[in-house]
């Protein structure tokens, strides 16, 4: 099992933006390129108010502001993979898994393959050339640095170049630690341990099933403690006394997520039901009462400077001992870790926070409002949309970013650059003239319960709003019809008559009706599908998801639907430009050349819409994340 870890979602309104896309490279004191959009203290800034003005009669003109500069300049920003996508936004990540400190003060953070390594000012990038997810990270010093993660992945970092290897035993390498160059350990799922011994890794695995081992510290070759769950949900913990691993006995159930140890004698173990252990191998462990902790969260993080001074972190609070007395506080996040008393560095999913033993303040921050649709005008005038009313345009080079409404912002579509709609959650639906957007009179979609929706359309005179279980709507440029209830949530039109919807169902349009299509496809068992796309009538694509067979990219060649042989994936997307340019994005990245499907190498990184334009492939998901490959 992963490493368990808390999402503390920073919820960013907007700040509108004007960023130039051109420069490649982080500037980020000079604020033209992507950053991560915060100010030095953590907030959006930015001059002026980048909601909105009120345009009248309930519409809304889009009000875009210069985002604040990154307090950060990364150099190697966006990195780019070998497939070509770089994630442009936000800067360094869209968000933030595990965090380590090195000896000289250099921090690091990591997220899926990528790393990011700052001290002061400034920082580096560094995206490595894996599908596999990082989850630890240890920094021996600036030039001896390991990553572990997923895939049983083994990383290291020289003081110039990263390499890749993987452990020999099978394994989602969750924490990793090291007493010297010569004395590093690792351990993941299935109670997998590697150690390093400077020359070579050697791998051992826990007897017993299930066991999952979650964090690794120590104080030497001789004291070293793992700690996780076993496979009966209880506390597991394990010591290495430098011959030999050895279960502990703890009374506790749950997960175990962090250890660190002051002294061998003196070790700390937090998890879940808000766990707080302190013992030793000798003498066993006791139970720590932490006052003011609130009942049934799970505890993350702990690391300390000195017995009398350890932090613990999670459940919404952070916790500090000075030897005597315990003091709540308000949460930094779900990690901490340290060089000093005085230098401590703290992360959560989206923020970074720097502490001198007092007080914390922000670093840096990826907490932007996730964007969950995709359309564009032309190559050079792509949208975006998403939470908290989030609104994004690229154009000719240029993007801005503003915020219309308070609700997420489900779909965007237009007939053309000067007609563009865009559907809210709750069922209102906006339409755009220049820059001013306002609700559509007489839509009769509104639904505040509706948590999927489908926009589309062939022309201001063919438009279509459908959700699963409610009303297909069609717009003729006059009037609203409910052509009646459908279980689907994406809709595909080509003209007036010719229109197709996926859900829990495939249906056509015929102008009049709509109807299963003709298929090929096996019966039996209950079937769903994907998103539908199609460069032209006579060829259609979707994912077709049958219970127990698994998912299949499905075909319209003009008359029947039929499964191809390409395993298709759920929660992803697909759009095209042409018929021999349509593009997937899920947990793998797959593309249609008009002759086969090709499975591009990239890690996943939460994308949540796609849109391919003739120049480029653009991905938009979690934490703000802007994704683009330029073909």
């Amino acid at each position: 099992m992963r490493k368990s870890r808390v999402v503390e979602l920073s919820f960013v309104v907007y700040a509108s933006a004007l960023i130039s896309l051109s420069a490649c490279s982080g500037t980020g004191s000079s604020g033209t390129a992507l950053d991560g959009g915060m100010a030095a203290d953590g907030s959006t800034g930015g001059p002026g108010d980048a909601a909105a003005t009120d345009g009248g009669a309930g519409c809304v003109t889009l009000n875009q502001q210069p985002l604040p500069p990154s307090p950060i300049t990364w150099a190697n920003f966006p990195a780019c993979d070998k497939s070509g996508f770089c994630p442009l936004y936000p800067a360094p990540m869209n968000a933030i898994t595990t965090i380590a400190t090195a000896p000289s003060g250099t921090n690091w953070v990591a997220y899926q393959n990528t790393l990011a390594a700052w001290r002061g000012g400034q920082g580096s990038v560094y995206r490595l050339d894996t599908t596999m997810e990082l989850d630890g990270i240890f920094a021996v010093a600036d030039n001896n640095i390991w990553a572990v993660g997923s895939g049983s992945t083994l990383a290291h970092f020289d003081g110039s170049n990263w390499t890749l290897s993987t452990l020999s035993a099978a394994s989602w390498l969750a924490s990793v630690w090291a007493s010297s160059a010569t004395d590093v350990w690792t351990v993941g799922n299935f109670g997998a341990i590697g150690h390093y011994d400077g020359t070579v890794w050697s791998a051992t695995q826990l007897p017993g099933a299930n066991q999952s081992l979650n964090a690794v510290h120590g104080t030497g070759p001789k004291d070293v403690w793992a700690v996780g769950v076993d496979g009966s949900a209880k506390a597991l913990v394990e010591h290495y006394d430098g011959t030999q691993w050895q279960s502990i006995a703890v009374t506790a159930n749950g997960s175990l997520q962090d250890v660190w140890a002051a002294a061998p004698d003196d070790v700390w173990i937090v998890g879940s039901n808000n766990t707080v252990l302190r013992g030793n191998a000798v003498s066993g462990f006791t139970s720590v009462t932490v006052p003011a902790m609130s009942a049934g969260g799970t505890l993350r993080g702990v690391w300390g400077a000195a017995r009398n001074d350890v932090w613990i972190t999670g459940s919404g609070d952070t916790f500090h001992f000075n030897g005597t007395t315990w003091t709540r506080s308000a949460s930094i996040g779900s990690l901490v870790r340290g060089r000093t008393a005085q230098d401590l560095v703290s992360a959560s999913d989206v923020k970074v926070q720097a502490g001198d033993g007092t007080a914390w303040a922000s670093v840096f921050s990826v907490g932007s409002p996730t964007l969950r649709a995709a359309w564009s005008a032309t190559p050079d005038d792509v949208w975006f949309v998403g939470d908290q009313g989030a609104v994004v345009r690229v154009s000719s080079g240029i993007m801005t970013a503003a915020v219309l409404g308070k609700n997420q912002l489900a779909q965007v579509w237009g007939s053309s650059a000067n007609d563009v709609w865009i559907l809210d959650l709750r069922g209102t639906l906006y339409r755009a003239s220049g820059q001013t957007f306002c609700p559509v009179p007489e839509f009769p979609g509104a639904d505040p319960l509706a948590f999927t929706w489908g926009l589309g359309g062939s022309s201001a005179t063919d438009v279509w709003v459908v959700r699963p279980g409610g009303p297909a709507l069609h717009f003729d440029g006059a009037t609203w019809t409910n052509t009646g209830t459908q279980p689907v949530r994406s809709v595909h039109a080509f003209a007036p008559n010719d229109a197709w919807a996926s859900g829990s169902a495939l249906l056509h349009w015929d102008g009049t009706a709509w109807s299963r299509p003709t298929n090929t496809f096996p019966t039996g068992t209950q079937e769903s599908f994907g998103p539908i796309w199609g460069a032209t009538a006579g060829e259609v694509w979707t994912f077709r998801d049958q219970f127990l067979r698994g998912n299949r990219v499905a075909r319209w060649d003009g008359a029947t639907f039929s499964e191809t042989t390409e395993v298709g994936q759920a929660l992803a997307t697909l759009s095209g430009s042409a018929a021999n340019d349509i593009w997937s994005l899920g947990f793998k990245v797959l593309n249609w050349n008009g002759t086969s499907w090709q499975n591009l190498p990239v890690a996943h990184l939460g994308v949540e819409a796609s849109r391919v334009t003739a120049k480029d492939v653009w991905a938009v998901g979690r934490n703000g994340l802007i994704m683009r490959k330029t073909k």
